[in-house]
């Protein structure tokens, strides 16, 4: 969202330093820079970080702050000092997106580091193939999602089950106790304790991912989930029997 805000606002210093290199005048009305415009600008950046962070929110008073600070300045230099590009309306845009800069730089500090001894090594390597460059982009959401996947196809390429089984469905008619392809145990308590771990992972992990964003941000509970499916993994590739 920050990186949006940053994009949008080089863009419309480019035109503003357009606007006013060859004088006003000398552009058609279509590619002038209007007051309403610009205004539009700030008030729509202010709206965003409002409602992404909060009000009384750090990142929203080092926004409202900073802009006053920068107002004030440029009030107070008219006819006294030389503006950041020989106009203050320049000059302001480019404070402005310094304070993005900063907020983008106070959110960065907040993000979670991930613990050095984290190791995808010990991970199964579909796990770790399909995982880890999700996990190193802090794609938490995304990571989780296709590790559970990565179980899921390894239970219907093992039982050769069709695509449309999937979820619960492709678990329960794989190592249904009663009568199982995938047998983990003879005794039947464990073989439904297997039962129950695999369609509860994908019910509980993989399942809400397929319908909406769920937000995971700690490293170190997404690597836990990224073992839980790598152990899942690993107990299919130790199967003897296929029935």
């Amino acid at each position: 969202m920050l990186d949006e805000l940053i994009k949008e606002g080089r863009l419309l210093h480019e035109r503003i330093v357009k606007h006013y290199e060859p004088g006003p005048e000398a552009l058609p009305p279509e590619e002038r820079i209007t007051v309403a415009e610009l205004e539009a600008w700030y008030k729509g950046v202010t709206e965003v970080l409002d409602q992404q962070f909060g009000a009384e929110s750090a990142e929203a008073r080092l926004w409202r702050d900073g802009l006053e600070r920068v107002r004030k300045e440029s009030w107070e230099g008219v006819g006294r000092v030389s503006p950041r590009g020989g106009r203050w309306v320049i000059h302001n845009l480019s404070e402005s997106l310094g304070l993005l800069a900063q907020i983008r730089l106070l959110q960065l500090k907040r993000q979670p580091s991930v613990p050095a001894n984290l190791s995808f090594s010990s991970l199964h390597p579909k796990i770790a193939e399909r995982c880890q460059s999700l996990f190193a982009a802090r794609e938490y959401d995304s990571a989780v999602f296709a590790a559970f996947r990565a179980v899921e196809e390894a239970v219907r390429e093992r039982t050769g089950a069709p695509a449309t089984e999937v979820g619960a469905t492709l678990v329960s008619n794989a190592m249904n106790p009663k009568a199982p392809r995938l047998r983990f145990s003879n005794i039947p308590a464990e073989q439904e304790a297997y039962h129950a771990l695999f369609r509860g992972s994908l019910g509980a992990f993989k399942n809400p991912l397929s319908h909406r964003q769920v937000g995971h941000a700690d490293p170190v509970r997404v690597f836990e989930l990224l073992a839980l499916a790598s152990l899942l993994m690993r107990s299919i590739d130790d199967l003897s029997e296929v029935h």
